[in-house]
């Protein structure tokens, strides 16, 4: 379902933009329905810095390389910012009309709509694939092996054919949505972000929780930002090569999927 509009709580005045020293920090990105923003957020999810997005209520946020995607319901817009602010490209796509959370997949971006996943290339925008999850879909993030959805529970799916392996409890559960963010924590972790300030870090094996707050601000979606060494730009620029052939093999697949395990 679309997510409504809310006031969120007020929040301490921040810098606009992202100065380097809040970027050495900065271990998340969060979208804000009530400041049309992106924030950039610590390990313990307290904001650092933010910047203003171009189109309305940004409900759905990926990061890959030196780029962080914002996607919107309205327009069905996805538009590619780098970490200053600064518009790089964008494109829109019928099936987004009800983002509700993205995630970055290698070369690809992967983006919920009501109950299905959507897979797009980043910087085209071409349609790649789509599967079913047979459940209302609020956030995805991507774990290097599995692709997970938030919902009525969190569920990791397989990337090769979209099907699902396992459920785990959603910590978010009571919160508005069931929660309106997830993101890969690293190390058997996903964080999950509410539109009341609440967060919970849980075990990506069973959900437990092991750690939470609150940050007071609405974040509409979460992910996970990349901040490589100099050093391993090579090395990733390879793998995501890699990623691209190997992808463009196994997504095919999804379309002819319809998932009701999850």
């Amino acid at each position: 379902m679309d997510k409504s509009w809310q006031a969120a709580a007020l929040l301490p005045a921040l810098l606009i933009g992202a100065p380097q020293d809040a970027l050495a920090r900065a271990t998340y990105v969060a979208t804000s329905f009530s400041t049309n923003s992106i924030f950039f957020l610590d390990e313990a999810m307290q904001p650092l810095s933010s910047f203003a997005v171009a189109d309305p209520l940004p409900n759905g946020v990926a990061a890959a390389g030196s780029l962080i995607y914002s996607g919107h319901f309205l327009g069905a817009s996805v538009v590619a910012y780098d970490h200053s602010g600064q518009e790089h490209f964008r494109w829109s796509d019928p099936g987004l009309s009800r983002l509700s959370g993205m995630a970055s997949v290698g070369p690809y971006l992967a983006a919920a709509s009501d109950t299905s996943v959507y897979l797009f290339e980043a910087k085209s925008g071409g349609y790649v694939a789509q599967l079913s999850a047979g459940d209302s879909i609020e956030g995805l993030a991507y774990d290097g092996s599995f692709l997970w959805t938030l919902g009525s529970q969190l569920v990791a799916r397989d990337f090769e054919t979209g099907l699902a392996i396992r459920s785990i409890p959603n910590a978010a559960l009571g919160c508005e949505f069931a929660g309106t963010g997830i993101a890969y924590a690293g190390d058997g972790r996903l964080m999950l972000g509410c539109s009341d300030g609440r967060w919970f870090q849980v075990s990506s094996a069973d959900g437990s929780v092991l750690a939470s707050g609150n940050n007071g601000l609405d974040m509409f979606d979460l992910a996970l930002l990349p901040i490589p060494e100099p050093g391993t730009w090579a090395l990733m620029l390879a793998g995501m090569a890699a990623l691209g052939w190997r992808g463009r093999r196994r997504v095919r697949s999804w379309c002819r999927l319809s998932d009701s395990n999850g």
